[in-house]
């Protein structure tokens, strides 16, 4: 397989089962793949995007205070 995991089938069994099987582990790696991915990309902005947020919150935060002791 080109993930290098081998299959293995028994010598009596048809070439076209063999194929069939293969087919189906592939497109079960591939689905895995996809959804791993999927979860990958969804942490990264997910850790792209907190420190973002909280960077704003922070710097409001700051400007509320210092505005709170500026002499009107």
């Amino acid at each position: 397989m080109p993930n290098g995991h081998f299959l293995t089938f028994s010598k009596d069994l048809p070439e076209g089962e063999k194929e069939d099987a293969a087919r189906a582990y592939w497109t079960v790696v591939e689905r895995t793949a996809a959804d791993e991915r999927f979860q990958y990309i969804v942490s990264a902005i997910g850790w792209w995007i907190g420190p973002v947020i909280a960077l704003y919150v922070i710097g409001w935060t700051v400007g509320w205070v210092y505005s709170g002791f500026k002499t009107r």
